[in-house]
């Protein structure tokens, strides 16, 4: 819900109606011109366009925030003559975690058995899967290249959740787990591979066991993206590739409760997988990038892995640069201003001393999940972001952190 008070305003994003009424009634609005998709808690639903998502993978539910995206899959979520196979045998058969489809219950009859679907030419790609586990032990896929032949295969190993990578060369690999329970019973996870070579006829393959027959898995969903190194929330695609728009989540009825002389900001965030690029939580703007307070995350490791920046006039200064930002864990990270000095804190508890940069006049727009509406987007969630009219001290910043 949203929390008033004359002293402070809290946005709790952790359920969808709170969240939802939490954001309309401060004007907030999500300007995308296309329906997305998020999860329930059950099943991946479709939002319509200009709604916000509130997404649950893990079992927390938190406000989804992503750039745009292409599925180039042309058959993402259902059984097809587009998918072929080489000793392994398909069904449409089961429930499915993506709403109004049926998965594809792939059995391997062999090792090495395969079931797979040629999409076009490209030479890097995010290739992922939501796989649920039937009586397999692990779940290889690979992306396969019409010139060079295999570029890269990796493997989830359901009983760990470590993924390795098989044969062939990725710049990236990864997999978090959606749901303990999916809809047929099994573990359901998200896996994925990014990789680069070839620019040949690209084709998707799942490999449902890796070395004996008579071991089966659910394939709920495939994609493959050309626009990013990581894979972001599912585009449900028949017969053609379908991209979605970002979401530009901000609002510009702020002034009457945003104090220019002090001001306390506390965030909380996360990203289900690492990614190596900075990523806006919130920021307060005067409509441009001149004079702004921005918190953002970052994944890369011992560089830039958190920064509270303070721009005024087009300059910027960091407060910060704070602990790192583990995949899959809540992130907290705060900052507080009064009389033209900055303090910020991070999850943690790590702490930057104040540094005399001054504080930005009253901001014309406050954004979530981006800035300015084309950078730093989070391609996370975000849970609650409260401000308070007041500036409280490092020790408070750096025990809400902590």
């Amino acid at each position: 819900m949203f929390l008033r008070s004359r002293h402070y305003k809290t946005i709790d994003l952790t359920g969808a109606y709170r969240g939802t009424r939490a954001l309309t009634e401060l004007g907030f609005t999500n300007s995308t011109a296309s329906p997305g998709w998020y999860y329930d808690g059950s099943v991946y639903r479709q939002a319509a366009a200009n709604a916000f998502r509130f997404s649950s993978e893990g079992g927390r539910t938190g406000l989804l925030c992503e750039s745009a995206d292409e599925n180039k899959a042309l058959y993402s979520s259902e059984n097809n003559a587009a998918w072929t196979t080489s000793n392994v045998t398909k069904s449409a058969e089961g429930n499915s975690i993506i709403s109004g489809k049926t998965p594809i219950k792939c059995t391997a009859t062999a090792a090495g058995g395969w079931i797979g679907q040629t999409v076009g030419t490209t030479s890097a790609d995010c290739y992922s899967i939501i796989v649920e586990q039937g009586n397999s032990t692990v779940a290889d896929i690979e992306l396969y290249d019409g010139t060079g032949g295999s570029v890269s295969i990796v493997r989830l190993t359901f009983s760990t959740g470590v993924v390795s990578q098989v044969s062939g060369a990725s710049t990236k690999i990864g997999a978090y787990r959606i749901t303990p329970s999916g809809p047929n019973g099994g573990a359901t996870w998200l896996l994925h591979l990014t990789a680069t070579g070839g620019g040949g006829t690209r084709t998707i393959r799942f490999y449902p066991d890796s070395a004996t027959g008579n071991k089966y898995s659910y394939l709920h969903h495939s994609q493959l993206s050309t626009d990013h190194t990581h894979p972001l929330s599912p585009i449900v695609t028949t017969n053609a590739a379908v991209s979605r728009t970002a979401d530009v989540v901000s609002t510009s009825t702020i002034p009457s409760w945003w104090n220019d002389s002090q001001i306390t900001v506390y965030a909380t965030a996360e990203r289900m997988i690492t990614i190596d690029e900075q990523g806006c939580i919130f920021v307060a703007t005067n409509g441009g990038l001149t004079d702004y307070t921005l918190c953002t995350m970052d994944g890369t490791t011992g560089t830039n892995e958190a920064r509270i920046t303070v721009s005024i006039g087009g300059v910027a200064v960091d407060v910060s640069t704070l602990t790192p930002s583990p995949s899959g864990s809540r992130q907290r990270y705060a900052f507080s201003a009064k009389n033209g000095a900055t303090y910020a804190a991070g999850s943690g508890g790590a702490s930057a001393n104040a540094n005399q940069v001054g504080a930005p006049a009253t901001p014309e727009v406050l954004s979530i999940g981006q800035a300015a509406g084309s950078i730093y987007f989070l391609e996370g969630r975000v849970y609650s972001i409260s401000i308070r009219q007041t500036a409280h001290d490092t020790s408070a910043l750096e025990s809400w952190t902590s």
